[in-house]
């Protein structure tokens, strides 16, 4: 094999999960490639690492989940030679990420919007009602809205309607006990 690998470990640190492994040697190794799955069968990447190409003495890597899953999450090492050559760690490493301990986190976008509006995407929501309030800098509400069971992935969109005005706003998210605020610039 071009890697010879000396471990691959991994832990679940306050909901992330924390991949690391250690190499003796790297022949010609472009990169890493960490691959998730949900049920141990169908995996999918996740994101890379750049390895070290050629190198006669140890290394050591890691990489951070910090959107996993609620439940079991399954990881896999795959490394890939410069002629795009492949070949995986033999093992599977099993985090499991108890619900709740998993930070929720939203992603707003367009962001900057024109004419008001704007989505918002859940990541490792746990499938409760989520609320969506916007403000302006001042504290006034501009628009709320409930969305009933959003789960990871969850797009919801939101219009501002005509209360909108060019400016600055902020975007409260609200899932049970988790809170997220983030700007949002209306053009």
């Amino acid at each position: 094999l071009p890697v010879t690998f000396t471990s691959f470990t991994g832990e679940t640190v306050s909901g992330i999960n924390v991949l690391r492994w250690t190499t003796a040697t790297e022949l010609n190794n472009d990169r890493f490639v960490l691959e998730r799955s949900a049920d141990g069968e169908l995996f999918q990447s996740i994101g890379e690492v750049v390895g070290a190409g050629t190198k006669v003495t140890p290394s050591s890597y890691s990489f951070r989940d910090e959107s996993p899953m609620t439940g079991r999450n399954y990881y896999r090492l795959k490394q890939i030679d410069f002629d795009k050559t492949t070949a995986y760690h033999p093992r599977v490493i099993l985090l499991t990420v108890e619900e709740g301990t998993t930070p929720m986190t939203a992603n707003i976008y367009p962001n900057p919007t024109t004419g008001g509006l704007f989505r918002v995407r859940i990541n490792n929501g746990n499938g409760a009602a989520v609320v969506v309030r916007v403000t302006d800098l001042s504290g006034r509400v501009i628009r709320t809205a409930m969305y009933a069971d959003a789960k990871s992935g969850s797009d919801l969109e939101v219009l501002l309607g005509n209360e909108a005005v060019s400016g600055t706003y902020l975007v409260e998210v609200v899932q049970g006990s988790r809170r997220i605020v983030q700007r949002l610039i209306v053009k």
